[in-house]
């Protein structure tokens, strides 16, 4: 396609007839077919080998009643300690008051309503997982 310094700027007109849309617009691409029904235990296990974070929460969470507060509470504070030491490692979390920093996290959480809906929502999509 050329480009004529001449054009009007706000209105390009596009030659499409220079333009390689390859595969007449497939938005699958070349040799790319819809992929088959998975079964959720194939995909369970797809993601406790790729994720291992992600089995790991999943774990901490089974077979736990979040709607009893106390047990969404302390679940909530295992998740999050999991997640810390995952990003920040066991040394750094030890080095550090880990109580007071979950304290402080699990405080951030509950003051601030989005923050809540997202992490309790966060919460039961890991115990959904292991229904499925």
């Amino acid at each position: 396609m050329e480009i004529n310094p001449k054009q009007n700027l706000e209105h390009p007109s596009l030659d499409t007839e220079s333009v390689d849309f390859g595969n007449g617009c497939d938005p699958l691409g070349p040799g790319m077919a819809a992929s088959p029904a998975v079964d959720a235990e194939t995909v369970r296990a797809t993601l406790s080998v790729t994720d291992p974070l992600e089995a790991a929460l999943s774990e901490l969470v089974r077979g736990k009643d979040l709607s009893d507060p106390l047990v969404y509470k302390e679940t909530g504070r295992q998740v999050l300690h999991e997640i810390l030491t995952n990003l920040f490692g066991d040394s750094l979390i030890q080095s550090l008051d880990a109580d007071d920093l979950l304290d402080t996290f699990q405080g951030f959480i509950q003051e601030d309503p989005i923050l809540k809906d997202v992490f309790q929502n966060f919460l039961h999509d890991l115990a959904r997982k292991d229904c499925t």
